[in-house]
C-alpha cells in the first residue's frame, strides 16, 4: 500500500476510535449523532446487558453531572432525519437519566456517608471527653457541682424503665431522673413522682393522630400496629409514675440545702436501686414503685423544669 494509503487508513481508524467513544476511557460527548441512535436502537442481547452497567463504554457511576450535561445536548442536537432516529432519541434520553439517577444515588450515598463520618467522629471526640471528665471526678481533680456530674460520674442509667416496670430483684445500679417530691414519708424517706411535662404528651398525641390517619387510609397490618403502639405510649405518657427516694448521712446536696427542700418542687436524684415497695393508687390498684438510696439530690437547670 503506498505511503498515502497508510496514512489515511491510519487517519480514519483514529476517526473511527474518537467517534464510538471505544474504551472506558472514552469521555463522554465524542460519540456522533449516528452512532447514538445506532446505541439506542441496538436490540441485541450482549448490548442489553452491557447497557444496564455502561454507556459507551464507560460504567454510569463515572459520569459526572457535566457528562450527562454534554452527551444530552448533543443528542437534541441530532437531526431528526438522521437514520434511526425514532428509536434511538428515546433510549438515548432514557438512559441519561438512568445515568443521572445513578450519579444522584451515588452522591447522596457519600454525602450521607460524609456525614455519618464526621457523626462518628463527633461522638468518638464527646465519648473521650465524657470519659475524661468522668475520671476527674471519681478522683476528685474536677468537684460534683451539679447533678448532671454526679450522673456522669456514676455513669447512671435513666430511671424511667424502673419506675414504669420495677425489676423483681433490684439491682443495686445507679439510676438518675428528674422528680418531683410528692409526699414525706418518714424522717428519711420522700415519695416522689415523675410526669410527663404537657409539652411531650402534646408531642405523643400529635404522634397518635398521624398513625391513626395513616392506619385509616393504608388499613393494612402493619400500619394497625404501628398505630396501636402509638396509643400504648400516649397513655403511658399519661400516667403518673412514683418512686420512694431514701436519703442517709451520706446523700449530698447540689445547689440546694436539705432543709430547703419542699413539697411539690422538682429536683434531679441520682441514686442506688435498693428495693420495692407496693402501694395503692388512685383506682385502689395495689403497685409497685421503686426504692432509690439517694447519693445526690440537685436542682435541675432552668430548661429542664416544667412547673
Amino acid at each position: 500500500m503506498e505511503k498515502g494509503g497508510c496514512m489515511r487508513l491510519f487517519a480514519l481508524s483514529a476517526l473511527l476510535i474518537v467517534s464510538t467513544g471505544a474504551g472506558a476511557q472514552g469521555t463522554p460527548g465524542e460519540p456522533t449523532c449516528a452512532e447514538l441512535m445506532a446505541y439506542g436502537a441496538d436490540r441485541s442481547p450482549d448490548y442489553r446487558e452491557e447497557a444496564k452497567s455502561s454507556f459507551f463504554g464507560k460504567p454510569l457511576a463515572e459520569y459526572s453531572p457535566n457528562d450527562i450535561v454534554a452527551i444530552r445536548s448533543r443528542t437534541s442536537q441530532c437531526d431528526p432525519r438522521t437514520p434511526l432516529y425514532s428509536e434511538g432519541y428515546g433510549f438515548v434520553m432514557q438512559k441519561l437519566d438512568e445515568v443521572r439517577r445513578v450519579r444522584l444515588r451515588l452522591d447522596t450515598d457519600k454525602q450521607r456517608a460524609g456525614e455519618q463520618k464526621r457523626a462518628d467522629v463527633a461522638k468518638s471526640e464527646q465519648d473521650k471527653q465524657k470519659e475524661l471528665e468522668r475520671q476527674q471526678l471519681k478522683s476528685g481533680e474536677k468537684m460534683v457541682s451539679t447533678i448532671e456530674d454526679a450522673s456522669l460520674m456514676y455513669d447512671a442509667k435513666g430511671a424511667f424503665d424502673i419506675m414504669k416496670a420495677p425489676l423483681l430483684r433490684p439491682d443495686g445500679a445507679v439510676y438518675s431522673s428528674r422528680i418531683e417530691l410528692y409526699r414525706q414519708d418518714g424522717a428519711d424517706s420522700i415519695n416522689g413522682r415523675f410526669q410527663f411535662p404537657p409539652a411531650a404528651i402534646a408531642n405523643f398525641e400529635f404522634i397518635a393522630r398521624t398513625a391513626g390517619m395513616v392506619a385509616r387510609n393504608k388499613g393494612d397490618a402493619e400500619s394497625q400496629k404501628l398505630y396501636q403502639d402509638t396509643l400504648d405510649d400516649l397513655r403511658s405518657a399519661k400516667r403518673t409514675y412514683y418512686v420512694y427516694l431514701k436519703t442517709t448521712k451520706q446523700t449530698k446536696y447540689l445547689g440546694i440545702a436539705p432543709e430547703r427542700l419542699r413539697l411539690g418542687e422538682e429536683l434531679g436524684f441520682v441514686g442506688k436501686y435498693i428495693a420495692n415497695r407496693q402501694y395503692t393508687d388512685s383506682n385502689n390498684e395495689v403497685r409497685t414503685a421503686p426504692v432509690l438510696e439517694v447519693l445526690y439530690f440537685g436542682v435541675l437547670p432552668q430548661k429542664t423544669k416544667t412547673r
